[in-house]
């Protein structure tokens, strides 16, 4: 069977197919006859005729008696020691009927619903007759109110089992038909219940990934727009407008713009992949901002500004391209709010098993309402630039399980991010 209902369901059945079987010949009458001449049973009674015979020689028949009810009380049978006249030792009556019907054989026909078997030494015989048992037409009524009460309990256990199993396959059919807001409603605490959560987690992530997506390609669209639109107006100029140098450096610059868009989209959509297929390494911190230092100090003389670095020792595990991607986008951002004639301070200090990097400029700051949009992509405070560089070092930040802020320094801002240190 494909259902798990129905292979729940069967293994039920046949379990209790097997415990029946079992029930009926699992019997006193079963478990003698299984026992054949020379099995246990017959090394049992031949012990118990040994004991049967020590009570008789200590305490006559009244000692007898009482061992042979003990026997009587632990086991489902009846035992009468006799002499070869079949007359009982412990009673003296007389039971040599019994006595010739069980010496046809070991076992003999059912004589009032018992069965008799006997066992000889030396002139004692040790008579064992098994108590009476329900005919099995009287014990069918009872088998068959067993049957049917533990099948209703298979059918009630197997339904629980597969109805959240029928309605998580529902959900995620749902899901995949595009209904990405449905989500399952299983609050079990098993293995199923775990299965409903991660299936919920799947789908909040697959729904924001595609929001983003969405959002993303509309936010490309608005934004490539200008541009394009100033570089068609360039072109018709390189072929009209006297100064045809002037308009191709025009579109250059349209062009390079839209390059530097396009790689920040590129590296918000690497940010935004499987953070476990990221390459994970050890980083020294201090060389890599020395080294970003010194790439951007070309661009802090074009804007006449200077930069100052305090940096300390420090280590962290991640993925270096990323981190230095997140680092250079707060510092160009600084440099490129950043008056002539200020500086742009770098710091990275170590406390607690964390690195803090701080970046500060002594520009205009931000206004309090939108420090904390700074960091949403495509969110700008002043019309210039994309709106990408904050985003993309946040998100950087947050895959290498770091915290990023900013605040206003009075004047100018002040960015810090924290990283665990290894």
């Amino acid at each position: 069977m494909k259902s798990l209902y129905g292979v729940i369901l069967l293994w039920f059945v046949l379990l209790l197919a097997v415990a029946g079987a079992l029930m009926l010949f699992a019997s006193p009458v079963f478990l003698f006859r299984l026992s054949g001449k020379g099995g246990p049973v017959e090394r049992m009674n031949m012990v118990f005729l040994g004991q049967a015979r020590q009570a008789l020689a200590r305490g006559g028949g009244a000692e007898l008696g009482a061992y042979l009810r003990g026997l009587e009380a632990q086991l489902p049978a009846r035992y009468f020691l006799l002499d070869d006249a079949g007359r009982d030792l412990a009673t003296g009556e007389d039971r040599s009927l019994l006595l010739r019907l069980a010496s046809r054989g070991i076992w003999v026909p059912r004589k009032n619903g018992l069965l008799m078997r006997t066992y000889g030494k030396d002139g004692f015989h040790l008579l064992l007759l098994i108590r009476p048992e329900a005919p099995e037409e009287g014990r069918a009524p009872y088998a068959l109110l067993l049957f049917l009460v533990t099948s209703a309990l298979c059918w009630v256990f197997a339904a629980r089992l597969a109805a959240p199993v029928r309605s998580l396959a529902r959900t995620m059919e749902q899901f995949g038909r595009g209904d990405l807001q449905v989500r399952s409603t299983i609050q079990r605490a098993d293995e199923i219940g775990d299965l409903a959560r991660s299936f919920n987690r799947m789908a909040e992530r697959i729904g924001s990934l595609l929001a983003a997506e969405r959002r993303l390609l509309q936010e490309i669209s608005h934004e490539l727009q200008s541009p394009l639109a100033r570089m068609a107006v360039a072109a018709k100029l390189t072929r009209t407008a006297p100064d045809r140098e002037s308009a191709a450096a025009r579109v250059q610059k349209e062009v390079d713009r839209m390059s530097q868009l396009v790689s920040a989209l590129l590296d918000l959509a690497r940010a935004e992949g499987d953070p476990e297929s990221r390459r994970r390494e050890r980083v020294p911190l201090a060389d890599l901002l020395r080294d970003l230092i010194e790439d951007c100090q070309p661009e802090a003389s074009e804007h006449g500004c200077t930069l100052r670095a305090e940096l300390a020792e420090a280590l962290v595990d991640g993925d270096e391209e990323l981190l230095r991607r997140a680092f250079e986008n707060v510092l160009r951002n600084a440099l490129r709010h950043a008056p002539a004639g200020s500086s742009v301070e770098v710091y990275l200090r170590t406390a607690g098993g964390e690195a803090e990097v701080v970046v500060r400029d002594y520009g205009p700051g931000v206004p309090p309402e939108s420090l904390g949009k700074i960091f949403t992509p495509f969110y700008r405070v002043t019309g210039t630039g994309t709106g990408l560089g904050l985003s993309l070092a946040r998100r950087a930040v947050m895959l290498h399980q770091g915290r990023i802020g900013a605040e206003n320094a009075d004047p100018g801002l002040r960015v810090s991010i924290q990283l665990h240190t290894s």
